[in-house]
């Protein structure tokens, strides 16, 4: 395990994952003390949420957070990390998210989702969300 990650009650698990698909943006965002209204925060195992791709197979987001927001309902930001540099396939993976969680938004299901190339985006998008900002588009960048 990382000697550095963090110790928190609302992590997801006892103990924080032994494996992360990148140092960056990944590890910095198992590392940072999240402000009190995310009330339950984790990196999501792999075939946790089994989104199916048209070319076979399945992805899942790689992190979930539960963000309590003051006069509304919480919501649920589920996060994929990709690099700057993508590969090709990471597109489809991007798409078949996008996609599943746009549809369960028009559902009524107070869930996000976004792309997220950093980790200081990732801590932007969580503070609009407790103070109420709207939709997500992407996290790209710092």
């Amino acid at each position: 395990m990382d000697e550095n990650a963090i110790d928190d009650p609302r992590s997801l698990y006892q103990i924080p994952p032994l494996r992360y698909d990148s140092v960056d943006p990944e590890l910095p965002l198992l590392k940072y003390d999240y402000p009190q209204q995310v009330s339950v925060f984790g990196k999501l195992p792999k075939r946790a949420i089994q989104i199916p791709k048209y070319t076979g197979g399945s992805t899942t987001p790689d992190f979930v957070y539960r963000i309590e927001r003051q006069d509304a309902d919480s919501v649920y930001l589920l996060v994929e990390t990709k690099a700057e540099n993508m590969r090709v396939g990471d597109q489809v993976i991007l798409d078949a998210q996008r996609k599943f969680f746009d549809m369960l938004r028009r559902q009524n299901i107070n869930v996000e989702f976004a792309e997220a190339t950093s980790a200081p985006a990732v801590f932007s998008t969580i503070n609009g969300l407790i103070e109420g900002e709207g939709k997500l588009t992407g996290l790209n960048g710092p």
